[in-house]
């Protein structure tokens, strides 16, 4: 790696650190919980992962950092009904690639995907540097993202979203689900003004090829960008037991571990801002 890659890295690795050590503070200052969880990813790697619970707030965020040089923040917000994943993806400028590329998706939270806020937030390890596997290894889900939103060509999206999704500049979607973006007070009028401030990407998705089959840079293109959550809380196990006076009882016993991938299509001007969707 060239002088001014690694100088890079090495900032990057420290304002991560720095990042972690104000978290810690926060956490103890505010009693949310954080858990960190040593994974063994589908491509076999070990990953840390952290996974961060608000309660009174109702949500939960996992971020980790892949060998690959790509950094995923997925907030899981219950109260909204949503997941939103901000991907930072590392390039490297001798390979003709841009320094990096950011990216924000919004998709719907399906009912029981994950355990609540609360119970994450319960959740304790009693061997920290364990490599974890999940039990359910559920597979992938494919995100056709056919609508886009500039951050600063509306002023109704959530606070929220609008400031995960800061670096990447604008927010992908499915055109199905534009009220994932606003707030839970949000009125008719601003999901008027979401509808115009969008842009309908879905004629681009029909005709256009992937960027991985497209050699020049220059050409417009599908990307694809994978985001795997190789181990999560995916359920709560419930066991039977009885009570002072002999009744039957349900207690929580233990938690079901899932493993999920999300591949996500959308269209970009150029096939340089795609440069790790590429055939090896």
């Amino acid at each position: 790696m060239p002088f001014i890659f690694r100088i890079r890295a090495y900032k990057m690795a420290l304002e991560v650190t720095i990042f972690w050590f104000i978290l810690c503070v926060f956490l103890v200052q505010n009693s949310c919980s954080n858990l960190v969880v040593n994974i063994k990813a589908k491509d076999g790697d070990v990953v840390q992962k952290s996974f961060f619970s608000d309660p009174e707030k109702d949500y939960v965020t996992i971020d980790f950092m892949t060998h690959g040089g790509r950094y995923v923040t997925v907030y899981i917000d219950f109260r909204l009904k949503r997941k939103i994943f901000q991907v930072t993806v590392l390039g490297e400028m001798d390979k003709a690639e841009s320094s990096y590329e950011a990216m924000c998706f919004v998709t719907e939270l399906v009912e029981d995907e994950f355990i609540s806020s609360d119970a994450m937030s319960k959740l304790r390890q009693k061997n920290p540097s364990t490599i974890r596997i999940p039990e359910d290894d559920i597979g992938s889900d494919s995100h056709i993202m056919d609508h886009v939103v500039s951050l600063t060509s509306t002023d109704v999206l959530d606070k929220n979203l609008t400031e995960l999704c800061r670096d990447a500049g604008k927010v992908l979607f499915k055109g199905t689900d534009p009220k994932l973006l606003l707030s839970e007070n949000s009125t008719r009028e601003d999901r008027d003004k979401l509808e115009l401030a969008s842009q309908d990407q879905s004629g681009f998705l029909k005709v256009l090829k992937r960027c991985r089959d497209t050699s020049e840079l220059s050409a417009e293109c599908i990307c694809r960008s994978e985001v795997c959550i190789s181990w999560y809380p995916c359920k709560l196990k419930l066991c039977q037991g009885e009570d002072d006076n002999g009744q039957p009882v349900e207690y929580r016993c233990g938690i079901k571990t899932c493993g999920k991938c999300h591949d996500f299509d959308f269209y970009v001007h150029e096939r340089r801002n795609c440069f790790w969707d590429m055939n090896t």
